[in-house]
Protein backbone atom coordinates (compact mmCIF):
# COMPACT_ATOMS: atom_id res chain seq x y z
CA UNK A 1 0.00 0.00 0.00
CA UNK A 2 1.45 3.33 -0.79
CA UNK A 3 1.83 6.29 1.31
CA UNK A 4 -0.53 8.49 -0.47
CA UNK A 5 -3.26 5.95 -0.51
CA UNK A 6 -2.72 5.41 3.43
CA UNK A 7 -2.50 9.68 3.41
CA UNK A 8 -5.70 9.59 1.52
CA UNK A 9 -7.62 7.12 3.43
CA UNK A 10 -6.86 9.29 6.63
CA UNK A 11 -7.63 12.28 5.41
CA UNK A 12 -10.55 11.15 4.35
CA UNK A 13 -12.01 9.86 7.59
CA UNK A 14 -10.67 13.02 9.43
CA UNK A 15 -13.12 15.01 6.93
CA UNK A 16 -15.92 12.94 8.02
CA UNK A 17 -15.45 13.28 11.47
CA UNK A 18 -15.06 16.84 11.05
CA UNK A 19 -17.85 17.63 8.90
CA UNK A 20 -20.08 15.04 10.92
CA UNK A 21 -19.19 17.36 13.77
CA UNK A 22 -19.92 20.64 12.38
CA UNK A 23 -23.26 18.86 11.24
CA UNK A 24 -24.35 17.98 14.61
CA UNK A 25 -23.40 20.98 16.04
CA UNK A 26 -25.46 23.53 13.99
CA UNK A 27 -28.07 20.90 13.78
CA UNK A 28 -28.42 21.40 17.24
CA UNK A 29 -28.45 24.83 17.10
CA UNK A 30 -31.20 24.49 14.34
CA UNK A 31 -33.19 22.21 16.34
CA UNK A 32 -33.23 24.65 19.60
CA UNK A 33 -33.33 28.08 18.10
CA UNK A 34 -36.15 27.30 15.73
CA UNK A 35 -38.44 25.94 18.18
CA UNK A 36 -38.60 22.30 17.10
CA UNK A 37 -37.19 21.10 19.93
CA UNK A 38 -39.76 23.04 22.10
CA UNK A 39 -43.02 21.68 20.21
CA UNK A 40 -41.62 18.42 20.92
CA UNK A 41 -40.69 18.69 24.52
CA UNK A 42 -43.96 20.40 25.27
CA UNK A 43 -45.94 17.98 23.43
CA UNK A 44 -44.16 15.40 25.07
CA UNK A 45 -44.73 16.47 28.38
CA UNK A 46 -48.44 16.57 27.79
CA UNK A 47 -48.44 13.21 26.94
CA UNK A 48 -46.88 12.35 29.91
CA UNK A 49 -49.23 14.24 32.50
CA UNK A 50 -51.97 12.79 30.42
CA UNK A 51 -49.96 8.95 30.75
CA UNK A 52 -50.00 9.91 34.88
CA UNK A 53 -53.65 10.51 34.86
CA UNK A 54 -54.86 7.83 32.52
CA UNK A 55 -53.06 5.67 34.73
CA UNK A 56 -54.68 7.42 38.00
CA UNK A 57 -50.45 7.95 39.34
CA UNK A 58 -51.45 11.24 40.88
CA UNK A 59 -48.06 11.53 42.52
CA UNK A 60 -46.84 11.32 39.23
CA UNK A 61 -49.07 13.49 37.95
CA UNK A 62 -47.86 15.87 40.42
CA UNK A 63 -44.43 16.03 39.58
CA UNK A 64 -45.11 16.79 36.24
CA UNK A 65 -47.24 20.28 37.03
CA UNK A 66 -45.17 23.69 37.38
CA UNK A 67 -43.43 24.26 40.32
CA UNK A 68 -45.74 27.16 40.85
CA UNK A 69 -49.05 24.77 40.46
CA UNK A 70 -47.36 22.14 43.30
CA UNK A 71 -47.47 24.78 46.17
CA UNK A 72 -51.60 24.48 45.57
CA UNK A 73 -52.16 21.44 44.23
CA UNK A 74 -51.58 18.14 45.93
CA UNK A 75 -51.89 14.88 44.50
CA UNK A 76 -54.96 13.97 45.86
CA UNK A 77 -56.54 17.07 44.33
CA UNK A 78 -55.62 15.80 40.83
CA UNK A 79 -57.10 12.77 41.38
CA UNK A 80 -60.59 14.69 42.65
CA UNK A 81 -60.46 16.57 39.67
CA UNK A 82 -60.09 13.65 37.34
CA UNK A 83 -62.93 12.05 39.00
CA UNK A 84 -65.18 15.17 39.02
CA UNK A 85 -64.63 15.52 35.33
CA UNK A 86 -65.10 11.88 34.64
CA UNK A 87 -68.18 11.30 36.57
CA UNK A 88 -69.56 14.35 34.46
CA UNK A 89 -67.89 12.99 31.19
CA UNK A 90 -67.58 9.34 31.68
CA UNK A 91 -64.43 6.99 30.98
CA UNK A 92 -61.82 7.84 28.22
CA UNK A 93 -62.47 6.23 24.99
CA UNK A 94 -60.36 5.41 22.27
CA UNK A 95 -60.31 8.10 19.74
CA UNK A 96 -60.46 8.07 16.22
CA UNK A 97 -58.38 10.61 14.57
CA UNK A 98 -60.94 12.38 11.61
CA UNK A 99 -58.25 13.25 9.68
CA UNK A 100 -56.51 9.64 9.26
CA UNK A 101 -58.90 7.06 10.70
CA UNK A 102 -56.59 5.87 12.44
CA UNK A 103 -58.00 4.50 16.33
CA UNK A 104 -55.82 4.73 18.99
CA UNK A 105 -54.97 1.52 20.71
CA UNK A 106 -54.77 3.56 24.34
CA UNK A 107 -58.41 5.08 25.71
CA UNK A 108 -57.79 8.69 26.68
CA UNK A 109 -55.70 9.13 23.40
CA UNK A 110 -55.24 12.85 22.62
CA UNK A 111 -55.76 14.12 18.91
CA UNK A 112 -54.01 17.51 18.47
CA UNK A 113 -55.48 19.95 15.99
CA UNK A 114 -53.46 20.84 12.70
CA UNK A 115 -52.08 23.77 14.32
CA UNK A 116 -52.63 22.92 17.93
CA UNK A 117 -49.64 23.48 19.07
CA UNK A 118 -48.37 27.31 19.57
CA UNK A 119 -45.05 27.78 21.63
CA UNK A 120 -44.23 31.82 22.70
CA UNK A 121 -41.15 33.20 24.73
CA UNK A 122 -41.98 36.75 26.55
CA UNK A 123 -40.19 38.60 29.07
CA UNK A 124 -37.77 34.88 28.85
CA UNK A 125 -40.55 32.99 30.04
CA UNK A 126 -41.60 30.08 27.69
CA UNK A 127 -45.03 28.44 27.40
CA UNK A 128 -46.69 26.54 25.29
CA UNK A 129 -50.39 25.61 24.22
CA UNK A 130 -51.68 22.99 22.98
CA UNK A 131 -55.35 22.41 21.64
CA UNK A 132 -56.58 18.98 20.60
CA UNK A 133 -59.41 16.36 21.57
CA UNK A 134 -60.18 13.68 23.73
CA UNK A 135 -62.91 11.05 23.57
CA UNK A 136 -65.16 10.09 26.60
CA UNK A 137 -68.27 7.47 27.06
CA UNK A 138 -70.58 10.24 28.21
CA UNK A 139 -70.20 13.28 26.67
CA UNK A 140 -67.85 12.36 23.28
CA UNK A 141 -65.29 13.84 21.85
CA UNK A 142 -64.71 17.00 24.49
CA UNK A 143 -61.99 20.09 23.16
CA UNK A 144 -59.03 19.98 25.46
CA UNK A 145 -56.45 22.66 26.33
CA UNK A 146 -53.15 21.68 27.69
CA UNK A 147 -51.31 24.94 28.79
CA UNK A 148 -47.32 24.44 29.65
CA UNK A 149 -44.70 26.23 31.12
CA UNK A 150 -40.67 25.43 30.87
CA UNK A 151 -38.96 25.36 34.26
CA UNK A 152 -35.39 24.59 34.36
CA UNK A 153 -35.26 23.19 30.92
CA UNK A 154 -38.09 21.28 31.57
CA UNK A 155 -41.61 21.79 30.00
CA UNK A 156 -44.80 21.42 33.09
CA UNK A 157 -48.11 21.71 33.04
CA UNK A 158 -49.32 25.08 34.23
CA UNK A 159 -52.87 24.24 35.05
CA UNK A 160 -54.89 21.21 35.31
CA UNK A 161 -56.74 20.21 32.07
CA UNK A 162 -59.52 18.65 33.60
CA UNK A 163 -60.01 20.90 36.66
CA UNK A 164 -63.63 22.06 34.69
CA UNK A 165 -66.51 20.00 34.15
Amino acid sequence: MSNVFKWGCGLLVVATLVLGGVATFYGVRFWNSSGVGDAFGAGLAGAQYLQAVQDKNWDQAHVLLSSELQKTVTPAAIGEAWQRYEATHGAMQPHTDPTTQNQSQQPGYFVADADGLTVTNTDGKQTAIFKGSMNFATSGVQPMTLRLVKENERWKMAELPFSQT
